[in-house]
């Protein structure tokens, strides 16, 4: 989105975390030189432990570890990468508002723990209009990770989820499924909720010409899971 932002002569301020694992990330790459993105780095402390699957004994007693440490620490989702790191956006974020003078701020989910805290902190941000952007459903995903979590953990996340509507400015989903949702479950800010399907990146996109012939095919852009 930013990149797209550029090209309509905005100035775009990203915050970000540093990925645990030390790798770069592809978005860092692909925005590399665009000189009206102007990036912010906060350090995560995110349990590097928590980015790949266990792979032996002294993994699993590690993960096992920051798992307990975690489930009393935090309330609700516990593999959000901005437990640890959320103060941090907002402090920084908040100083960039001042010093730029931004009115627009957008803020993206999943994970929503970050969505939430942007949307608690709206209060202290004068006149600014907050985008909050549900890119995947939060807790009503059939057989997502939310529904793995205890009464107590899903509470939370729901009062969040709920905080998150009435305090945005706006709401957009990539899909009418999630639209629909939205407005059903939140009829009173039903106004709010827009449409703002997926996209993808035309500079990713090679054309070629057209082969006609009896074999089909196909072309995908995303990710296809397994669900039993």
């Amino acid at each position: 989105m930013p990149k797209y932002l550029t090209r309509f002569n905005y100035e775009v301020h990203v915050v970000y975390a540093k990925n645990p694992d030390g790798r770069k990330s592809v978005w860092l790459s692909d925005i590399e030189g665009n000189k009206d993105i102007i990036l912010h780095e906060v350090d995560s402390f995110f349990p590097k432990i928590f980015t790949h699957t266990p792979r032996h004994i002294v993994d699993k007693v590690i993960y096992k570890f920051w798992q307990a440490v975690a489930g009393i620490m935090i309330k609700g989702y516990i593999y959000d990468k901005t437990v640890f790191s959320g103060k941090r956006f907002i402090d920084t974020a908040g100083k960039i508002l001042k010093k730029q003078n931004i009115t627009d701020v957008i803020v993206t989910g999943a994970p929503f723990r970050l969505v939430h805290l942007v949307a608690k902190a709206k209060a202290q941000w004068k006149n600014v209009n907050l985008i909050a952007d549900f890119r995947d459903p939060w807790t009503w995903e059939q057989d997502g990770d939310y529904q793995k979590l205890s009464p107590s953990a899903l509470k939370q996340e729901a009062e969040r989820e709920a905080y998150v509507i009435k305090a945005a400015d706006k709401i957009s989903a990539p899909t009418k499924n999630m639209v629909q949702h939205l407005r059903e479950k939140y009829s009173e800010y039903k106004e709010k909720v827009i449409l703002l399907p997926h996209a993808w990146d035309e500079d990713e996109i090679q054309k070629e010409a057209k082969v006609r012939g009896a074999v089909i095919r196909m072309v995908m852009f995303g990710t296809l899971v397994w669900r039993n």
